[in-house]
């Protein structure tokens, strides 16, 4: 977790659909997991085309970061000890600019290899599907929400009902 977290703290930008998709992916991750321990996911979300990619792309992102990339982290976290006035003075050096690089360039090999496995024809193809069955699902979500606070509100209604009728009693 340290080394994760020298990298998660660089001041470099990460690749550009990583970057964007990540903090959502890693979200997605727990909410999922969290569901799928209340046994509130359905197997289409696990397995098969549609939502099953947003599992696979989550797990895809989690063993990348966490586990195919624990041996480079190990490495190379020394390169970024670094005291914090030096770097508001200099910024990165060039060591760790290069190392940086090479993180960007594993991560993106990796990705791609997630999409071709995936059937895409690119990463952008592979992004846009998953960004749009993210969308679908969070529009899903919206509406459960709302019925269910339609439905709490009618209670609170007939309780507010009961309760007055209990005090003219």
């Amino acid at each position: 977790q340290n080394t994760l977290y020298a990298f998660k703290n660089l001041r470099l930008r990460p690749p550009l659909v990583l970057h964007r998709l990540i903090p959502s992916a890693n979200d997605m991750a727990e909410s999922k997991s969290d569901e799928l321990v209340r046994g509130e996911v359905s197997n289409e979300l696990i397995v098969g085309h549609g939502p099953g990619l947003i599992h696979r792309f989550v797990n895809f992102a989690f063993n990348a970061i966490n586990s195919e990339m624990n041996d480079f982290f190990q490495e190379n976290c020394p390169k970024f000890e670094q005291d914090y006035e030096d770097y508001t003075k200099q910024g990165e050096t060039l060591e760790q600019y290069a190392c940086f690089q090479e993180y960007r360039e594993r991560l993106e090999t990796s990705l791609s290899k997630f999409c071709e496995k995936e059937n895409f024809d690119d990463e952008e193809e592979c992004m846009a599907e998953i960004q749009r069955l993210v969308k679908e699902d969070l529009e899903r979500h919206k509406e459960q929400m709302q019925k269910m606070m339609e439905a709490i509100q009618k209670a609170q209604k007939r309780a507010m009902k009961a309760i007055r009728k209990a005090q003219r009693a």
